[in-house]
C-alpha cells in the first residue's frame, strides 16, 4: 500500500515473492498505489513469472480500512521511511504486519518476529513464508495512540511553544 517509488522496496518484494512461490507456496499479492515505478513493477512481475499478483490504483483514505481487512497481512518492504503510517493503518484495521527494519515505526510497534531486512533475501523470504503460514505475531494495537491522544499531544505542544 502506498507510493510505487524505488525507495519503497516493492521490487524486492516481487523478487522475494517469486522465490517463495518457486518453493511451492501459493498466495496472492495485492499492490495498492500509484507512482513512477508502477509499469516497471508490472514488467518485473511478468518477467519473474509471478502468479496471483494484482495492481490496484490508490484508494481514498476512507476506503483503506476495508482494503486492509481484505488482506491477511501487510508487507512493508521499505528501504527508507521516517515512520510508515501504513503499518499503523493495517494494525488499526486488525491485520498483522511484516515490516522492514528500515521503517522508523518498526522497532516501536512491530514485534521482533514480524521484522525483516529487505536487503537480505533469506531474511525477507523467511518473513514472507512466516506470513503465508500464519506464523506471525497477531496485530497489537496497544502501542498505538488514538486520534484523540495525538490531537491532545499536538495541542499541548502548541500551548507549550506559545507560552514561551
Amino acid at each position: 500500500v502506498g507510493q510505487l517509488i524505488k525507495r519503497k522496496g516493492v521490487d524486492l518484494l516481487l523478487e522475494s515473492a517469486s522465490r517463495v512461490q518457486n518453493k511451492g507456496h501459493t498466495f496472492t499479492l495485492a499492490l495498492v498505489g500509484d507512482g513512477p515505478e508502477r509499469e516497471n513493477l508490472k514488467r518485473q512481475a511478468l518477467a519473474l513469472g509471478l502468479r496471483n499478483v494484482h495492481f490496484f490504483p490508490s484508494r481514498k483514505p476512507e476506503e483503506m480500512p476495508a482494503v486492509y481487512r481484505s488482506a491477511n497481512v501487510l508487507v512493508f518492504p521499505t528501504l527508507e521511511d521516517v515512520w510508515g503510517l501504513v503499518v499503523n493503518e493495517a494494525l488499526w484495521s486488525g491485520i498483522p504486519v511484516i515490516s522492514s527494519i528500515y521503517a522508523g515505526c518498526t522497532p516501536e510497534i512491530v514485534p521482533p518476529n514480524n521484522r525483516f531486512d529487505p536487503l537480505n533475501p533469506e531474511d525477507f523470504d523467511a518473513a514472507l513464508e512466516r506470513a503465508i503460514k500464519g506464523e506471525l505475531a497477531p496485530p497489537d494495537r496497544s502501542a498505538l495512540l488514538t486520534c484523540e491522544e495525538v490531537a491532545r499531544m499536538i495541542a499541548e505542544d502548541i500551548q507549550r511553544v506559545l507560552a514561551q
